[in-house]
């Protein structure tokens, strides 16, 4: 295009109006021509173009000959006369024919945007005026999952409301703005940029639990009972008890992960999981150490009744049972009055002692953290019965297994720093043939230079004279642990002074060919 009488192909015009033709116009341009002309009037006023001739060879979105209008000096500045096209880039904006003033009528546009390939296409609306339809009938906007009009629709949009993100499942986007011959408005503008879905990478973004992606970035979330850490990565246990109680109505105990109710003796838990009723000799505990009594404790036990108490703990610590007073009716065999311990969550466990007598028993320890206690009283003698006290050693040998088990550093983990004065050791043991993995989910331990104070040691077998795999403090291992044969101690010390958060680790079984002792 140039000025009429003039032979230039592309300058500079400064004036206030004028005419443009293309080269030999109207006689038709040469080939393999390029022309590029710069507009500039006044500062504060707007340049106004209007086509009164086009006549240009005709090809699929423009490929061949065209004619560009960019809003600005320079080649990379907006583009402004085009009406959809197909656009092959990362991010740019796309508008409605002549945004931000009313679009014009009978208009149809169609814009194929393809970004890179493994990414997603993600479509934010800065301004959206639309003729308004309860069913977008007149002018719209169409958007398509894919590079087609056969493609899944996304939505089909107009009014005044701008649109909610968009996200298309390829790295293709279609859409399409029509009007009619009525009522026009300001139209839309819109941006498009690659999307990355960084939830489906193996490291998930570095979220602890679980990943949650969103339109151009995503953010980390945990499960419930649980609270994003300050680095909003990593969960933390919540403590529900320290608001209003938890709702409960007499006791709250938090637990890793969640919160239970719990009633004092003589009360049951609601149906509701909250408020306490009178007992019914059917108790559920969950707290590391508490008190538990025969009915009508210190009175006589009555005649005819069986009560339960099923006792739970924190993963990886063992529940004890230690008797204070006992007197249930004597028998040889326990075969009238008695009360049983199982060592497991129900009656079905093994059993680790039947009891009854004026002799108070010996201490009995479960080998896991699960506890179940039976009472039980025949129509004839009743005596005082029994006050026992529930708490929680740690240590034990632990069973891993395909799917993942926790194991945490003290029984009050996530309310309280680990007690001073500790030696704990747990052995995991997995089926033979398979080896174990362990990963720390969290690791706090008092920071020394060798490890000299607070630690935990790892050793690759079945006590401490086997190959060590490591002793650690400060924020642990970095990484996974592989074990070489089927099973791995730990063995955790605490001294005196200096008390941390502690560690939760997760172990499983697997099948794994390698013989190095970290994941490479």
């Amino acid at each position: 295009m140039r000025r009429a009488g003039e032979l230039a192909c592309g300058e500079t015009l400064q004036e206030s109006n004028g005419n443009l033709s293309s080269p030999g116009f109207p006689n038709g341009y040469p080939s393999y021509t390029h022309c590029i002309w710069r507009v500039s009037v006044t500062p504060g006023e707007k340049i106004i173009l209007n086509f009164t001739t086009m006549d240009l060879y005709k090809s699929s979105l423009c490929w061949y000959d065209y004619i560009e209008v960019r809003d600005g000096y320079w080649r990379k500045s907006p583009l402004l006369a085009i009406c959809g096209g197909e656009i092959r880039k990362n991010e740019g904006q796309i508008q409605s024919p002549n945004y931000p003033d009313d679009y014009r009528p009978m208009k149809e546009c169609v814009w194929k945007i393809t970004v890179s390939e493994g990414y997603h296409v993600g479509l934010t609306f800065q301004a959206f005026e639309i003729e308004r339809h309860d069913n977008c009938a007149y002018d719209y906007l169409e958007v398509r999952d894919g590079n087609s009009d056969n493609s899944p629709v996304i939505g089909r949009f107009c009014g005044y409301d701008k649109p909610e993100d968009i996200r298309s499942t390829s790295n293709t986007l279609w859409m399409k703005f029509v009007s009619d011959g009525t009522v026009n408005k300001a139209g839309f503008a819109a941006n498009f940029f690659k999307e990355e879905d960084e939830c489906a990478k193996p490291d998930r973004g570095g979220c602890e639990q679980r990943c949650l992606n969103t339109l151009g970035s995503y953010q980390c979330a945990c499960e419930p009972g649980y609270e994003l850490g300050p680095d909003r990565r990593s969960c933390e246990d919540k403590d529900e008890c320290s608001k209003d109680n938890g709702g409960c109505q007499q006791e709250c105990v938090n637990t890793v992960g969640s919160y239970v109710c719990q009633c004092r003796n003589g009360f049951v838990l609601h149906e509701n999981k909250h408020d306490c009723k009178e007992a019914e000799c059917e108790q559920k505990i969950y707290s590391p150490s508490g008190l538990i009594t025969s009915p009508n404790w210190p009175d006589k036990y009555p005649s005819r009744k069986e009560c339960t108490w099923e006792i739970s703990s924190t993963p990886g610590h063992r529940i004890k049972l230690a008797f204070s007073e006992f007197e249930i009716e004597q028998h040889q065999e326990c075969a009238y009055d008695h009360l049983e311990v199982f060592d497991g969550e129900t009656e079905k466990s093994p059993i680790l002692g039947r009891l009854c007598g004026n002799k108070i028993p010996d201490p009995l320890v479960a080998t896991g953290n699960k506890m179940f206690v039976r009472f039980v009283s025949d129509a004839s003698v009743q005596r005082k019965g029994f006050q026992a006290t529930h708490s929680t050693e740690c240590g034990g040998r632990l069973k891993a297994d395909p799917k993942p088990r926790e194991l945490y550093s003290h029984a009050q983990f996530g309310d309280n720093n680990y007690p001073g004065q500790v030696d704990c050791e747990w052995l995991l043991v997995s089926e033979r043939g398979s080896r174990l993995e362990l990963s720390f989910q969290t690791f706090e331990v008092e920071e020394e230079a060798d490890c000299g104070y607070d630690y935990v040691e790892l050793f690759d077998g079945l006590d401490s004279t086997a190959v060590g795999l490591g002793r650690f403090c400060g924020s642990g291992p970095p990484e996974e642990i592989y074990s070489i044969g089927d099973a791995i101690l730990i063995h955790f010390h605490t001294d005196d002074t200096i008390n941390k958060k502690g560690f939760y680790v997760r172990y499983k079984s697997i099948k794994y060919p390698e013989t190095t002792h970290t994941k490479k």
